[in-house]
């Protein structure tokens, strides 16, 4: 008789994601989120341990993972020392993506971070779960923390910088308002190949506009 063939790496790695996103559904469906900025369809609210296991699946995820400088496996003990490190820190804010859902509790589906730096300017970055990209939460999310940026903390510039493998995060900045300032030829190594980093930046006199045209088109109000 032969023997079963070995599930392949990939086979595995798909099958733990399941069970992972299986054991969630109970987990990020949470109704004591601390909510910061109100959207539509998202809210931008506080961090919390409760998201820790959620967080950790997203960024192993290797639709994810081939964007970022993180390299997994990246443990949920890594994202504890993580969240706790925001706790403490003064330049790094970053926030939850809640997604709203018609009468149950909001879903968490990723985080934004802004990452100030000196003479008012910061850095930003953003994870989303790969099964919420490309439907409007991103850009959402995005607006929400550009709008907190700029009316709330009175930066005067954003930065934010892109592997060159990644054109949607890049059509993402450039839908926000980000201007194309410069690229790092060779920066970085994926799947073999060498990729380039694209860097933006964003000024409060080029954003106003795009808020105005995005809340008039989305029926959205100022968060605050």
């Amino acid at each position: 008789m032969k023997k079963p063939p070995k599930a392949s790496a990939v086979y595995k790695h798909e099958a733990f994601l399941q069970h992972c996103s299986l054991n969630l559904k109970q987990e990020y469906h949470m109704t004591d989120h601390v909510i910061i900025l109100r959207g539509n369809r998202i809210d931008l609210g506080l961090m919390q341990s409760s998201y820790l296991t959620h967080v950790t699946r997203i960024i192993n995820d290797v639709r994810v993972s081939q964007y970022l400088l993180a390299v997994p496996p990246l443990s949920l003990k890594s994202e504890k020392e993580w969240l706790d490190s925001l706790e403490e820190s003064k330049t790094d804010i970053v926030f939850a993506i809640l997604k709203k859902n018609s009468g149950e509790p909001s879903t968490y589906i990723g985080h934004i971070g802004l990452h100030l730096r000196p003479d008012g300017v910061a850095v930003t970055g953003a994870v989303l779960d790969p099964e919420f990209c490309d439907k409007g939460y991103g850009t959402e999310a995005k607006m929400l923390q550009l709008y907190y940026a700029f009316y709330f903390r009175n930066l005067r510039k954003i930065r934010s910088s892109v592997i060159s493998t990644n054109p949607r995060s890049m059509r993402y900045l450039e839908k926000t308002g980000h201007k194309r300032v410069a690229v790092f030829k060779g920066e970085h190594i994926r799947r073999g190949k060498v990729c380039d980093e694209v860097h933006f930046e964003l000024f409060p006199e080029n954003f106003l506009p795009v808020w105005k045209e995005y809340k008039k088109k989305y029926r959205m109000e100022d968060p605050f």
